[in-house]
C-alpha cells in the first residue's frame, strides 16, 4: 500500500512540475500534459483505494478465521468428555478386544496396552485369556496350506521405555500357573523335571550344551516325561511363551481358555523400569514426559484372536481407555477420590 501511494504521490509532483514549467507559447502542451497527469492521479488514487479496502477486506477474513479458530479450539476442549470412572467397588476387570493384531509376534491389543497408570502395586494379578484361531487361518487349515511349522502361543510381556518389551515368563517366579508346567521352574528342578513333564537339554556331538557360566542349555519345549517324543498339552516355554502343542489342529472355531498370574515382583520391576524411563527424559514444551508410558501387553505367535481378558483387579485400563480420560481430566489422577 505504501508503494501505490508513492506512486500516486510522484504522478503528483510530477504534474505539478510540468505545469509551472509552461511559458504562453506552450500552454497548449502544459493543459495537456496537465490533464494527462490530473488523469493519471486520479486512475493511481482509484487504485490505492482498492489496494486499501482490499486489504481490510484481507484483515476482516483473517480475524474471522482466527475467531473460528478459537471457537473451534474452545468447542474441542468442551466436547473432551469420557464415560470412562473409576469404580472403587470394582475387584474384577474385563477387556474385550474389539479388534486382535492376529500379526506375526505382534501385540493382540495392537496400538495399545494395558496401561500402567492403572495397574495396582504391592499385589499379584491373575489373568484369565480367552482365545480362538483367526477366519483366516481356519481357511488356510481347511484349504491345507499351512507350511507345517505355526504354533499357537503368547507371552505376557512388558513394555517400558527403558527396557522395551520384556517376555516377564523367562524370569523364575515372574508368572505361574496352576494349569501348566512353567520351563524356567523346571530348570531349577533336578534332571530338569518334576515327575510328569521335562525339559530336554540342548545336545551337540553326544555332549549337553552349556553357557559360559556352565548352566545347561535346554529346548524350548516342555514334553511329557512318560513319552519324551511328545509335548505337553499346554506349557510355558523357558522363553517366557505360553504355547499348545499341536492340539490346536483340532480346534476349529472353539474358544479355549488359559489363567496365569503375573507376580507383584515382575510389577515391581516394571514400575522401577518406567520410573527410570521418566528420570531419564526431559519434559516437553506441553509439560508432558515422552517416557511416561508403559504397561502389559501379549506378544503373539499369531494366527489366532485374543477374545477377552479377565483380570481379578478393578479400574484397569486400556491405553486408549486412559488416554481418553486423561483428556477429560486433566491433571486429576486415576483412583483418586476426584474421580
Amino acid at each position: 500500500m505504501k508503494r501505490l501511494l508513492a506512486s500516486s504521490l510522484a504522478v503528483l509532483m510530477a504534474g505539478a512540475m510540468l505545469a509551472g514549467c509552461g511559458d504562453s507559447s506552450s500552454s497548449s502542451k502544459a493543459d495537456t500534459a496537465s490533464s494527462k497527469a490530473e488523469t493519471t492521479t486520479t486512475a493511481a488514487e482509484s487504485k490505492a483505494e482498492e489496494s486499501v479496502a482490499e486489504s481490510k477486506a484481507e484483515e476482516s477474513k483473517a480475524e474471522e478465521s482466527k475467531a473460528e479458530e478459537s471457537s473451534a479450539a474452545e468447542e474441542s476442549k468442551a466436547e473432551a468428555t469420557s464415560d470412562i470412572k473409576y469404580d472403587p467397588a470394582a475387584t474384577e476387570t474385563v477387556i474385550e478386544v474389539e479388534d486382535p493384531d492376529t500379526g506375526a509376534w505382534a501385540n493382540c491389543f495392537g496400538d495399545a496396552y494395558i496401561d500402567y497408570h492403572t495397574i495396582p502395586k504391592d499385589r499379584d494379578l491373575k489373568f484369565t485369556v480367552e482365545i480362538k484361531l483367526s477366519d483366516t487361518f481356519l481357511g488356510m487349515l481347511d484349504a491345507g496350506i499351512t507350511n507345517g511349522d505355526e504354533q499357537i502361543g503368547f507371552a505376557p510381556t512388558s513394555m517400558t521405555a527403558a527396557d522395551s518389551w520384556v517376555h516377564l515368563g523367562e524370569n523364575l517366579g515372574w508368572v505361574t500357573s496352576d494349569e501348566y508346567p512353567v520351563g524356567v521352574e523346571l530348570a531349577q528342578m533336578e534332571g530338569a523335571s518334576d515327575g510328569t513333564y521335562k525339559l530336554k537339554p540342548k545336545m551337540k556331538d553326544g555332549e549337553v550344551r552349556k553357557d559360559k557360566d556352565g548352566n545347561i542349555l535346554y529346548e524350548e519345549d516342555v514334553y511329557m516325561v512318560e513319552d519324551d517324543t511328545k509335548m505337553a498339552p499346554l506349557y510355558s516355554k523357558p522363553d517366557g511363551f505360553i504355547k499348545w502343542n499341536d492340539q490346536w489342529k483340532e480346534w476349529g472355531d472353539k474358544t479355549q481358555t488359559v489363567s496365569f498370574t503375573i507376580k507383584k515382583e515382575a510389577l515391581d520391576w516394571m514400575f522401577k523400569s518406567i520410573e527410570e524411563g521418566i528420570a531419564d527424559g526431559e519434559v516437553d514444551e506441553n509439560g508432558v514426559n515422552p517416557n511416561d508410558y508403559g504397561g502389559l501387553l501379549f506378544q503373539c505367535s499369531g494366527n489366532f484372536e485374543v477374545l477377552k481378558v479377565t483380570i481379578d483387579a478393578g479400574n484397569i485400563l486400556l491405553s486408549t481407555q486412559y488416554q481418553e480420560w486423561a483428556e477429560a481430566n486433566p491433571g486429576a489422577t486415576w483412583g483418586e477420590a476426584a474421580n
